[in-house]
């Protein structure tokens, strides 16, 4: 007799199920009769669990986050080992979740419903911004809005993923290292 998926099982089923149908039809396509039939379950199973699509991602985007968030927001008082951990778990989201950010990033605005949905990686953001800040403050990063601070840090290994979508082959991710010490070559604060 085949023994029944335990709840824990589901679930993962549903959030890789999500996560898959959200990266190939993106969000409007990625329905929840797409994701159930995904993940293996009744679309009933889906609705009983999470209510809706809404929750459904609000629950994939929590999941993702929280592998990030462990990682990120521990000030060792080393700034430049931090942003390594930073740098490497960006790149290790990136690289496992790139095609789901560049959904998101491009289809959330028109998705209002949705946005409770960033609530986890609103969380993850606000780690790193208050670990930028206390190295500011600290007198090693030089002043500046943190979120510039963050965007320069960042945004270079989000352009190679969505550049290397457009154009692959051309771009590839820094090794954290090199990247953190060229990003320290410009935002270290000067010394007195």
């Amino acid at each position: 007799m085949p023994q029944e998926p335990s709840a824990d099982s589901t679930l993962e089923s549903l959030l890789d199920a999500a996560i898959a149908c959200v990266e190939e039809f993106g969000l409007s396509g990625a329905t929840t009769r797409r994701i159930a039939q995904r993940a293996g379950v009744n679309e009933v199973t889906l609705f009983r669990r999470f209510g809706n699509k809404a929750a459904l991602l609000r629950a994939v985007m929590q999941r993702e986050a929280a592998q990030v968030e462990a990682d990120i927001a521990h000030h060792s008082g080393d700034l430049e080992e931090d942003l390594v951990r930073v740098v490497s778990a960006y790149i290790r989201l990136v690289t496992r979740r790139g095609r789901l950010l560049m959904v998101g990033i491009s289809e959330m605005p028109r998705h209002p419903e949705l946005q409770e949905a960033l609530a986890g990686p609103a969380r993850v953001v606000a780690g790193v911004l208050e670990l930028l800040t206390r190295y500011q403050r600290e007198g090693q990063l030089r002043p500046e809005p943190p979120a510039q601070t963050l965007m320069a840090l960042i945004g270079p290994l989000l352009m190679s993923v969505f550049a290397s979508g457009a154009l692959p082959g051309t771009f590839s991710l820094p090794e954290p290292r090199a990247h953190v010490r060229a990003f320290l070559e410009g935002r270290r604060a000067a010394a007195s």
